[in-house]
């Protein structure tokens, strides 16, 4: 079966425009935080689209606490996305976070009552 399309694409410099396409059988792992628990922005990237075949991404978000900037940082992302050119499928991630935090203050609100 012919695959094509469905890289990945990091925008930082540092990456030279670093561009990988995927290969059955393998993985593509990379951080997105440094060792203090900082986003290193130097791993944002984008998923072009699959043009034949079909491509598997496993996601996973390991945080040792919660993030008080979620909102922000989802909001940077969306923003990523239109640079690239491409919008997140769904809701936007931005507003996703917001309606989470939301219903976090609403509870909050609600145990002090």
């Amino acid at each position: 079966a012919r695959e094509a399309g469905g890289c990945t694409k990091f925008f930082e410099p540092v990456f030279e425009g670093l561009t990988v396409q995927p290969d059955r059988g393998k993985a593509l792992v990379f951080p997105v935080a440094s060792l203090d628990g900082e986003a290193d922005e130097r791993y944002l990237h984008s998923g072009e689209p699959v043009e034949a075949g079909t491509k598997w991404i496993l996601g996973t978000w390991l945080m040792e606490t919660e993030r008080s900037d979620a909102a922000d940082m989802a909001r940077s992302i969306d923003g990523l996305w239109k640079l690239a050119g491409g919008r997140p499928v769904g809701a936007s991630v931005a507003k996703k976070a917001e309606k989470k935090a939301d219903k976090k203050a609403e509870k909050k609100k609600k145990k002090k009552r």
